[in-house]
């Protein structure tokens, strides 16, 4: 007779698993392995990380609490976690671990494969109470340490008191990986209770390193209530280290960022190296400090509005509901035209930064175009370049600015530069087609031809200084 005794994670007393633990299911899609307690995600862990689970589907069907016993991640870099693991919206509380993650290595890394073998999906699941320490290693994370090419995390939060530490490429839900990662939510208990920290670099609340390749993507994702560190630099509450794939519909709130050096690769949302931030992604009392200094102009953000930040000036001219002022804080490269709609009231405060577009037009464009009222301030610069060919038969022109509503020059500059379209209306740094122009101060340019001209409504010039013709229509 043999009497095994098991210790409340499954193991005898010489640290085996008990052999007569088995999950339900048979690990296929309509068959799932069902996970039903402690012992069996640790035994879940031991199957795939010895190469038994592979491309297999498992499920939890209750909340289980880990009890901070000593966590060994799901799936290691040789035999990584491939297949689906859905939590059905269950809870995993109280995760100790001194390795990657809940998770440690999922897919086969860098490996694409337009089939199921070699793919991961995480979903639909809370991590409550999450302690993962790895000082030695990089590639930390709350949920995934190392998330492989063909990786999808989605539907998944991580709450309560959060510490994930790492070397570097560390993140609250995945550490370093070419990953798509959308709903999903840290939300710390406080700035001081919670905290996501890389001894040395890359480091968000999302993801501390995202990669830029196998289409990664960031999307709906939210950080909130915790603290993110780096040693070094490439810090953010979203990304440390982002992807030229979307950041799209981000937000942090109550978050605070430090790092120690290199304020331009730090950021509220973003640390660097990503491609753009866009969607109504928001900034909510967000910190960030480098090498002791807040730094009140970070690289991811172009303005503020009432002392809140945006990634974009159309993020932060859609925040104005009917009258407010926009102050730049980092140069701007516009894409596409910026509208200032009729039923608004906006101050431009350029605070010496510049506003730029460089295009090939081909029709009629504005680079600004005022159907409301706008006064320019600030001493800074708005510059649009065409580059294209112009068109002496084409009859509508192009516009640094474009003026139908009550438009205020105060200083600063406006320029056109650029081939020339000398067609009914021409290539103009203002064109007042209807309403109001007042010009105080200010220059106004356009060395090849005309600065502004006056179509119909009111222009009145009360100094500035201008570089080509002033033209008035009558």
């Amino acid at each position: 007779v043999v009497s095994i005794s098991l210790t409340d994670n499954g193991l005898d007393e010489e640290g085996i698993y008990n052999p007569i633990i088995r999950l339900n299911g048979s690990g296929t899609e309509t068959d799932p392995y069902q996970i039903s307690n402690k012992k069996e995600l640790f035994y879940f862990a031991e199957k795939v990380n010895d190469g038994t689970y592979k491309n297999i589907y498992a499920v939890l069907t209750t909340d289980i609490d880990l009890e901070q016993d000593d966590w060994t991640s799901i799936g290691t870099s040789v035999n990584p976690f491939t297949g689906t693991f859905d939590g059905q919206g269950h809870t995993i509380s109280n995760l100790w671990s001194y390795e990657n993650g809940l998770f440690g290595f999922t897919s086969k890394g860098n490996y694409v494969d337009s089939g199921r073998n070699g793919r991961a999906t995480i979903k639909n699941f809370t991590l409550n109470g999450v302690y993962v320490y790895n000082w030695s290693t990089s590639a930390v994370g709350g949920v995934v340490g190392q998330a492989g090419q063909n990786t999808e995390i989605f539907g998944v939060k991580v709450t309560g008191q959060i510490n994930v530490f790492g070397y570097g490429y560390v993140g609250g839900i995945v550490g370093q990986g070419y990953v798509k990662i959308n709903d999903c939510h840290v939300d710390g208990i406080s700035t001081d209770d919670s905290e996501i920290h890389a001894y040395y670099w890359a480091v968000g609340g999302i993801v501390g390193h995202a990669g830029s390749e196998g289409g990664a993507s960031i999307t709906n994702c939210s950080v909130k209530n915790v603290t993110i560190t780096s040693a070094v630099y490439g810090a953010g509450s979203i990304a440390g280290v982002g992807t030229s794939g979307p950041i799209d519909g981000v937000s942090a709130e109550n978050v605070r960022v430090v790092a120690s050096s290199k304020a331009d690769a730090n950021g509220l949302l973003v640390g660097c190296n990503y491609k753009e931030i866009s969607g109504d992604s928001t900034v909510k009392n967000v910190t960030l400090t480098v090498a002791g200094t807040e730094i009140t102009n970070p690289q991811d953000m172009v303005a503020t509005v009432n002392g809140v930040y945006y990634y974009s000036i159309e993020s932060a001219l859609k925040a104005i509901e009917t009258t407010g002022t926009i102050v730049v804080i980092n140069d701007i490269v516009l894409t596409n035209t910026l509208t200032i709609p009729a039923d608004k009231t906006v101050t431009l405060n350029l605070n010496g930064k510049t506003i730029s577009q460089t295009k090939a037009c081909t029709g009629h464009y504005s680079m600004i175009e005022n159907k409301g009222n706008l006064t320019i301030t600030g001493d800074g610069k708005i510059s649009f370049t065409d580059t294209g060919a112009g068109d002496p038969n084409f009859g509508w022109g192009t516009y640094t600015i474009y003026n139908t509503g009550t438009l205020v020059v105060e200083n600063g500059t406006v320029e056109f530069k650029g081939n020339q379209t000398f067609g009914t209306h021409c290539s103009l740094a203002i064109f007042q087609y209807s309403g109001s122009t007042t010009i105080n101060g200010g220059s106004i340019i356009n060395n090849a031809y005309r600065s502004i001209r006056l179509w119909h409504g009111d222009m009145t010039i009360n100094g500035g200084e201008f570089k080509g013709q002033v033209w008035v229509h009558c």
